[in-house]
């Protein structure tokens, strides 16, 4: 009797589950180790480290890349949990590892190299990292000021910020 109720359920689960239907077929990371967490210094270390581990241009690229994702990946999280000024210096990384993955490309083809497919990767990760900032726009509040305990405040205007981010990205469309 269990195993009939179980595959009722799975059935009817399979029948009726949603699809979901993503504007690129490009996959963003888990989100990793976060600010505060205590393996977030030791993740910057290897990320440091990983540096110079990537040889060539093309190598430079996939690593940028990913590294891109993650941090956007890291400054969706941190918006969504308010915090907001983390989630700042996140998307900032973000754009300047997107922007250094676009130099490698660049000098990849200088070099007379075969980039097609990566110049297919890099505007489908373009595409979901626009889709992904046009989401958190809409949760995010125009503009913040973080004020911390016996230091000046700073004003973040998110939404310029975001908004540089994704006319970056579309520059790669």
């Amino acid at each position: 009797m269990k195993l009939f109720i179980l595959s009722s359920l799975l059935v009817a689960f399979l029948t009726f589950a949603p699809t979901v239907h993503a504007g690129t077929s490009y996959v963003l990371p888990y989100p990793s180790s976060m600010p505060g967490s205590s393996w977030y210094k030791a993740r910057l270390i290897v990320e440091a480290i990983n540096k110079y581990l990537y040889f060539g241009n093309l190598s430079q690229f996939r690593y940028n890349l990913e590294l891109s994702d993650k941090y956007l990946i890291e400054s969706k999280t941190l918006f969504e949990y308010n915090q907001l000024l983390l989630g700042s210096q996140s998307l900032k990384k973000s754009d300047k590892y997107f922007q250094e993955a676009n130099v490698s490309l660049g000098k990849a083809m200088l070099e007379k190299k075969d980039v097609a497919e990566k110049m297919q990767i890099l505007k489908n990760a373009s595409a979901k990292h626009v889709e992904v900032l046009e989401t958190l726009k809409k949760v995010v509040p125009q503009e913040f000021t973080w004020t911390p305990e016996k230091e000046e405040a700073t004003q973040l205007n998110l939404h310029n910020e975001i908004d540089s981010s994704i006319s970056q990205r579309k520059q790669s469309l």
